[in-house]
């Protein structure tokens, strides 16, 4: 007979055949990478600073999976009664459910509960969570008298000594947990049938989270490329009716009842050729004035922030590469930076990019909403270069403007806009599947793991690869647009209607 924890409970919650294959055939799972480790490092971090607030909590010893040592130390220093807080005090039920709680704390007539959170808020996920905790602890006759959040207080601005007291905000769910206890109830004892079945559905019609169950289904079964889970922006009342019906394949879907992207995706996949708007695209090019500037951005988001009057995961810049293009023709420069220690990034890196990216001519970026949020997030951090920082954002279009309204659409985009989908389509010569760092978030870390001393002797490469990484972005926005340019000029392709 299995045993449920917490943890196997929230799985039950994303699609019941996680928590089936946890208990049955764990190695099937996916393992976390390296950047999910390094967020869970984060919050433990934040979990660090949250149980400061509590000076005299005495920890409860035992590994996680120790769940019987954990109980029966959590119970020795119950009955000892000398204690106000406890930390990780764990609890095991007869019929065999396990929780391991971040913080009890003592209170007149009972106690109250505390789940650590390094969100910036509270989530649903958070609710059950202490729900079941709250089941689990009172069915062995303990009182919870309330349930609280600790969660990072986003409205935190760094000051010269990080204050615990600030940094930490607290909301009282009480009532919330309360209203989901008899479906948390419910859920439990369906959980614990679903473990002793010998087999069960894993298809993301049942899922509880389409989107946290889609990375796990994928991994273990793979998803065709004309798969009609590949529909982008799908809802789970849209899975379960495909399920429903039988249809399999992108090419089954009728557009009826579709949102405009996945119509034009669906229309793209059947006509099997890119279908394009050359005077949507033309329209664009033209509003265009050179010198053209490609920029991207690579920003820094530090659970507990670094730098003064910075906010908790604010993203700040410490990267950029800048490509220019002074007219059609004419030879490409290149431009960089990249922060290399742990002061503030701000005032350096917008005084060079300033130094480069000249008054005049039209800013690209892909996805210009972000630059410009970093643009003024650097503007806000080093106020004397303000005025330019504004002034570049005044100067600055989306490249994927034409990608975004349907001028250029192909089935081979995946109904998605992301540099990383509409590259390797129409510049298949690059790609970033040969580079050292391929995507944001490894980027973001291993910058991070550098500035706080985790990979010094890998500074060096880790470097090479960054700068390496965002120069390929910026020249992938470059081809782009030079594909874009030469369809500008090319009659041969009617202007296709939604409808």
């Amino acid at each position: 007979m299995f045993h449920l924890s917490k943890s196997d409970y929230l799985k039950f919650r994303i699609h019941p055949a996680y928590l089936w294959y946890q208990k049955h055939a764990p190695k099937k799972l996916p393992k976390p990478d390296e950047n999910q480790m390094y967020f869970f490092e984060q919050g433990n971090k934040f979990e660090s600073i949250a149980l400061k607030l509590f000076p005299s909590a005495k920890a409860v010893a035992g590994e996680h999976y120790e769940f019987e040592d954990v109980a029966n130390n959590t119970a020795q220093l119950i009955e000892q009664d000398d204690w106000q807080v406890l930390f990780q005090p764990g609890f095991f039920t007869q019929d065999r459910l396990y929780c391991r709680s971040d913080i009890i704390e003592k209170a007149e007539g009972g106690w109250i509960l505390y789940e650590v959170k390094s969100s910036t808020g509270v989530k649903q996920g958070h609710l059950y969570d202490l729900a079941f905790q709250k089941t689990v602890i009172e069915s062995l006759g303990y009182v919870i008298l309330s349930c609280r959040v600790l969660h990072v207080n986003k409205y935190y601005k760094r000051k010269e000594n990080l204050n615990p007291e600030s940094l930490v905000a607290s909301r009282d769910v009480t009532e919330e947990v309360e209203a989901i206890l008899q479906k948390t109830k419910k859920e439990i004892a369906e959980a614990q049938s679903i473990m002793e079945l010998a087999e069960v559905d894993d298809h993301p019609a049942f899922a509880g989270n389409l989107a946290d169950w889609m990375p796990v289904y994928e991994h273990i079964h793979g998803v065709a490329e004309d798969s009609v889970l590949r529909l982008t922006s799908i809802k789970p009342q849209q899975v379960r009716a495909f399920y429903d019906q039988g249809i399999e394949s992108l090419n089954e879907v009728s557009e009826s009842g579709l949102n405009d992207r996945q119509k034009w995706q669906i229309k793209a996949v059947k006509a099997g050729v890119p279908v394009i708007d050359t005077a949507g695209v033309s329209k664009f090019i033209s509003s265009l004035e050179f010198p053209l500037y490609f920029l991207d951005y690579e920003t820094s988001g530090f659970v507990i922030p670094h730098y003064l009057g910075a906010r908790p995961y604010q993203q700040v810049p410490f990267q950029y590469s800048l490509h220019r293009l002074d007219s059609p023709g004419e030879q490409l420069q290149h431009f960089e930076y990249l922060h290399d220690n742990g002061q503030s990034p701000a005032e350096p890196l917008s005084k060079k990019l300033l130094s480069e990216i000249g008054t005049k001519g039209t800013v690209l970026a892909w996805f210009d909403k972000f630059e410009k949020f970093c643009n003024r997030t650097l503007a806000d951090m080093a106020p004397e270069y303000a005025e330019g920082l504004h002034a570049v954002n005044q100067r600055m279009k989306d490249l994927r403007v034409p990608f975004a309204n349907f001028s250029y659409v192909d089935g081979r985009f995946k109904g998605s806009t992301s540099i990383k989908n509409v590259l390797p389509v129409v510049v298949p010569s690059l790609s970033y599947k040969k580079l050292g760092i391929q995507e944001g978030g490894s980027a973001q870390r291993l910058w991070q793991q550098v500035i706080e001393g985790e990979k010094v002797s890998e500074k060096q490469k880790i470097f090479a690869d960054l700068l390496e990484y965002c120069k390929l972005d910026t020249l992938a926005m470059v081809e782009i647009y030079k594909v874009l340019e030469e369809l500008a000029g090319d009659t041969q392709h009617a202007q296709p209607s939604l409808f």
